[in-house]
């Protein structure tokens, strides 16, 4: 696999943390989601592309558990047409036990349910959010079955995993 980074003729795009985006400086903090989302709006070439892909990597983000989702983990990339949101890296469940995630969806650093999604779509002025959700849980729905396909042995780390995947899951009402 090819580096989001590199181009066809091994030169580097220029690439920006989210963290450098959203002027984080020391004991000035972001605390959550919908304050990447102003910072794509206001530096993509293409916000609302780049809204409805952050809305995706959000989603995912909570089915799995990925609570290490800091603004280190989010990056524009520069292209001939000007920045865009670099494609996803570092999406890990959680294996630590940790519920809460780094970033906040609204008001609260827990799993988001689907009504809270549908509201920060709304919010974001995402187009068909409902689908994102949809097609995101759907394949979350499949990690156990690819996992084993792929003959991870994690033992119970893969079943705690699992178990709260499928947790987020029904909290999230699907």
């Amino acid at each position: 696999m090819r580096r989001f980074d590199i181009t066809p003729q091994s030169g580097r795009l220029h690439m920006i943390s989210l963290r450098t985006l959203c002027l984080e400086r020391p004991g000035v903090y972001v605390q959550g989601y919908s304050d990447l989302a102003q910072a794509v709006r206001k530096h993509s070439a293409a916000p609302k592309m780049d809204l409805a892909t952050l809305f995706r990597y959000m989603v995912f983000n909570a089915t799995v558990g990925n609570v290490d989702d800091h603004l280190k983990n989010f990056w524009m990339l520069a292209k001939p047409g000007g920045y865009r949101l670099a494609p996803a890296f570092d999406l890990l469940p959680d294996i630590t036990g940790r519920v809460e995630h780094t970033l906040s969806f609204r008001s609260s650093f827990a799993c988001p349910n689907h009504a809270d999604l549908m509201t920060i779509g709304d919010e974001w002025n995402v187009d068909e959010a409902g689908r994102i959700i949809s097609q995101v849980t759907k394949a979350v729905r499949t990690f156990a079955t690819a996992a084993r396909k792929l003959a991870v042995h994690s033992g119970k780390s893969l079943e705690n995993i699992s178990a709260d995947i499928r947790g987020r899951l029904t909290a999230m009402g699907d």
